[in-house]
Parts: C-alpha cells; structure tokens; sequence
C-alpha cells in the first residue's frame, strides 16, 4: 500500500518504532524477563522470540551479515545502544533501526507526488507515491523505486521555475526512454512465459542429441528431443531472456519446427528454425546443387517470411490481442535449417550456402555443426559478445 504524503508514512513508521506493548511486557514477565518501557517494540519482539527459540533449541548467535549490517547501521547514524546476542535480538534491532532512518529521512525531505529526486547514482525521478514501509516509488510505470535514505529533493512539485521545469523534463524523458528499453519485460514477458527457456545447456544434453542423431532416420526424435530440452537451440543465441516456441502455427497454412527469440535493449530478435532429415549430405553428389531435403527447408523458410510480410500485424500483436505474440519479428527475419551429416556430404565448396547465408540471412548446417557450436558454447571462457559458437560464429558446416 502506498501514499501521496510522507506525513502519513512517518506515522505509520512511527507506530512500528514505538515502544514496547503492554502484551509483550507481560509476555516477557511471565518468562521471567523484563523489558523496559523505552524498549522500541520491534527489539521487544526479537528478543521474545529468541527467548522462545532458545526453550526448543533454535536460538543462534549474532551471524556475521548481521553484525555486518549492525555496524553500516551505526555507520551512517542510525546509533544503537542495543547490544543483542542472539539472531533473533539481532534482526530485531536492524529492523527498528532501518525503520527508524526511514521515519528521519522522510521527514527531512518531507516529500509528495510530483516533487523530482535526485538517486544515490545520479539519475533523476518523479516521486509517484511512498510505501507504508518508507520505500518511495518514481512515475514512468517501471517499478522504480528507492529507499529515501539515499535521496535528495532538487525540485517541488509546486516549483514553477525554469531550473524545476527543466529537472521534471530531464526526469521524465529519462523515465520515457527508460520506460521504452524494459517495455520487453514489464509489459511483454508474460505473454510468452511458458516459452522462457531458463535451463543452462549441460553435457548430457548433448551427449543425448549426439545419440538421437546417430539413431534417427528422420527430424521426428530429434524435434520431440528439442521440445523436450529447448536449451539445445536458445544456448545459441545471446540475450539475458531466450525463448523458444515450438511448432508455431501462422495462420493455418504453416507450422515452423521452432521460433526461438533472445532479449535485449533494442527489443526481442526473432530466428526460424527449421530441421529436416539427418539423412542427408545437403548437395546432389556433384556437389553443385543442394538436394531435395535441402531444398524442402529452403522452400519453407522463403514461405514462412512471404507469410509474415503479409501478415506481419497480427504476427507482432500480442497474443490477448488475438495475436501471435511475435514481438518485434521482421518480415524477413534470419532463419537455420538443420540438415543432414558432414560424412555425408560431398566434396563441395559450399558456394550455395555462403550465397544464401550473405544474401538471405538463411544459414543452412548440418546437425554435426549443431554438435560443434554446443560444445564450444560448453568450453567457451571469454566475454559473451566474442564467443564464436553462436549463429552469428560461421563456423564449419
């Protein structure tokens, strides 16, 4: 719960910071300890309940965080003249003391709805409303919100000067820009949730792939084997959130193998991806034209992007919308076909492929190539952004 006024907040914080109730003065007599009327309530409280877990043997002492915590207390002002001895004491005293600068804070800002802050980092904020538990939100719908601890008001919302109007446009075209960056996670994320893909590639992930490739015929195991593990396509791309979505229907003509999609500032990045049988060597045994199973994958993708530029609208609208969720995705979007085995292929110089790669964004490679950039991803130390083993690395076949 929040409010417009600090003054309401102080109160609040107040009431928890006051001292002991008459319930736990009673309490602590009846186990045969006093505690003083000044005593503030929440260290009252830690120290019943470390009175109660000392009888069932569940009292510990002060931890290191917490003694660390105690002393950054007293650090920044907030002295105590409590010396608790157990982690119940403890966390009792750092919550009266961390209410209790919150109460101070506040009141020496005395802040309200419209009144600019400037943060502990620099960034300048709207104030929108405080929190009951003394935590100030900003305005911009982004969940922004600070302690008012590290704050300092630059400008009241009653401030009509030209110094306060141009702190309140700075603030606001930060909170738009800012606003615009996480669109993708505050307003998006939950339309594709049971898309996120979150499990980290590990090696008997591949060592099952390796094994389904030797013994398949067909795409069918080796489909079922990503649906089941996504992780086996999303480790390839970058981004903090990676998704994938299998066998997504565009309109009622068409069905991708799977759309997997990755994060970042500029939006989410969308790529097809197609698998067709392993048994295959990509090119026709002259080595200069691709085969029938290499030319099926191909046909696909060049209908699935003739679908979206057509369609491309209801793709990117979301899917309570009666969309497809496809945020972002262009009508060409770069796509894979996975096809195929090198020892199956035959002596080529590939020139169809790099063609279709450079020109179409089309990158076309066998599932021992899959195998390859996995295990790289797995051994790879450096920064993400050099990493070679991902769809834009161009590496073997």
């Amino acid at each position: 719960m929040t409010r417009d006024n600090w003054e309401v907040v102080v109160e609040l914080l107040q009431c928890q910071t006051g001292p002991a109730t008459s319930g736990q003065r009673k309490m602590a007599a009846a186990l045969d300890v006093k505690i003083g009327r000044d005593t503030p309530r929440l260290v009252a409280d830690g120290i019943l309940r470390s009175l109660v877990n000392r009888e069932v043997a569940l009292s510990g002492p002060v931890t290191p965080r917490q003694q660390r915590c105690l002393e950054l207390l007293n650090a920044s002002g907030a002295a105590s003249s409590f010396s608790p001895a157990t982690e119940q004491e403890a966390e009792g005293v750092i919550a009266h003391l961390r209410l209790s600068s919150r109460a101070q804070a506040l009141k020496e800002l005395k802040l309200g709805a419209g009144d600019v802050v400037k943060t502990h980092d620099g960034s300048l904020e709207v104030v929108s409303s405080i929190g009951t538990n003394g935590k100030v939100y900003f305005k911009g719908g982004r969940g922004q919100c600070s302690w008012p601890d590290g704050l300092n008001v630059v400008a009241r919302s009653s401030d009509r000067s030209p110094r306060a109007k141009k702190f309140r446009r700075d603030a606001e075209n930060a909170a738009t820009f800012s606003q615009r960056r996480l669109s993708w996670s505050v307003a998006r994320a939950a339309e594709l949730e049971e898309n996120l893909v979150e499990a980290k590639l590990s090696p008997k992930d591949i060592s099952i792939l390796r094994d389904t490739v030797e013994r398949s015929d067909d795409e069918r195991p080796i489909q079922q084997l990503i649906e089941e593990r996504p992780q086996l396509l999303t480790t390839l791309i970058g981004g903090k959130w990676r998704y994938c979505i299998p066998q997504k229907r565009l309109g009622g003509e068409f069905v991708p193998d799977f759309v997997i999609g990755s994060v970042d500032s500029l939006g989410v990045h969308w790529t097809l991806v197609e698998l067709e049988t392993p048994a295959s060597g990509i090119y026709i045994q002259r080595g200069d034209r691709f085969d029938s199973s290499t030319h099926k994958g191909l046909s696909q993708i060049l209908d699935w992007r003739t679908w979206l530029a057509n369609n491309l609208s209801y793709a990117k609208r979301r899917r309570s919308e009666n969309g497809l969720g496809l945020f972002d995705i262009r009508p060409k979007p770069p796509a894979l076909v996975l096809v195929g085995r090198r020892r199956l292929m035959p002596g080529t110089r590939d020139a169809q492929r790099h063609e279709h790669r450079e020109s179409a964004q089309i990158e076309i490679h066998t599932y021992d190539w899959l195998l390859d950039q996995l295990e790289g991803q797995i051994g790879h130390t450096g920064p993400p952004w050099d990493n070679p083993y991902g769809l834009e690395g161009r590496h073997g076949d």
